[in-house]
C-alpha cells in the first residue's frame, strides 16, 4: 500500500471525516507545511480555497420595496452556487476545528527549511550552513509562510469570506479569553515580508464584503 494522504491531502479532496481522524490521531500534523505551496500551513490553504458567495445575500440582485434604485451585486456567480455554499461550510467548520485543536495542543516548534534566493551563483561560506526558520506557536492562527503570511493574510488576499473571517476571529483570546490564542489586534497589525497587514489586502480587494471590513475594524 502506499503512503496514506497527508492532511491537506485529505482536505483538498474533501475527505472532512478523516481529515478530523488524522488531527486526532496525529494533532501536530496540524503545523505540517508543503514546499510547493510557500510552506503554508493546511489553514492556509483552506483561506485561499474558501470562495466569496456564502457571504453573499440571499436576496442576491434583487430589488427591494424600500428602494427601486438599489443596484444589485455585480461579483460574478459561478456555476454551482450551492456547491459553493456546502464547500464553504465544510472549510469554516474544520477551519474552527483545527484552530482549537492547536490551543489545545500547547506549544509546538515549528521549523521551515531556509529560503531559496533564487541565485545559483550564491556559495556558502566554509563552516557556514544556511538555517531554515525555526518558531514556536501555540496556535496556528499565527504561523506564517514563507512570504511572511498569516492565515488572516491568506484570507484578507483572496476571497474575504465573511463566515471564514468571524471563525478565525471568534478564535482571538478577546472572544475565548484562551491564553494560547492570539489576540485580534496582534493578528490585524500583523505585517508580512513586504510590510502589508491584513488590512492592506482587505482594501485592495475588490471581492471585500463591507461586513468583512467591519469585522476588522
Amino acid at each position: 500500500e502506499g503512503d496514506p494522504e497527508s492532511l491537506l491531502e485529505l482536505v483538498c479532496m474533501k475527505n472532512w471525516a478523516q481529515a478530523r481522524e488524522r488531527v486526532e490521531q496525529e494533532p501536530e500534523s496540524l503545523y505540517s507545511s508543503s514546499g510547493r505551496h510557500n510552506h503554508r500551513l493546511v489553514i492556509h490553504e483552506l483561506c485561499k480555497l474558501v470562495s466569496f458567495p456564502a457571504t453573499l445575500p440571499e436576496n442576491l440582485g434583487e430589488l427591494s420595496d424600500d428602494d427601486e434604485d438599489e443596484v444589485p451585486d455585480q461579483r460574478p456567480l459561478p456555476a454551482c452556487l450551492d456547491c459553493v455554499v456546502d464547500d464553504n461550510k465544510h472549510i469554516g467548520e474544520f477551519t474552527n476545528f483545527m484552530i482549537q485543536k492547536s490551543h489545545a495542543l500547547g506549544p509546538v516548534r515549528v521549523s521551515f527549511p531556509p529560503q531559496n534566493s533564487g541565485d545559483e551563483n550564491e556559495e556558502v561560506q566554509d563552516g557556514q550552513e544556511e538555517e531554515g526558520r525555526s518558531e514556536v506557536h501555540e496556535s496556528i492562527l499565527t504561523v506564517t509562510d514563507s512570504l511572511g503570511k498569516t492565515p488572516l493574510h491568506v484570507l484578507c488576499e483572496h476571497s474575504v469570506d465573511t463566515n471564514l473571517l468571524r471563525v478565525l476571529l471568534s478564535n482571538t483570546r478577546d472572544h475565548n479569553h484562551n491564553p494560547s490564542a492570539p489576540t485580534a489586534l496582534s493578528l490585524i497589525t500583523a505585517k508580512d515580508s513586504r510590510g502589508s497587514t491584513p488590512l492592506h489586502y482587505l482594501t485592495y480587494s475588490r471581492l471585500c464584503p463591507m461586513a468583512s471590513l467591519s469585522l476588522l475594524m
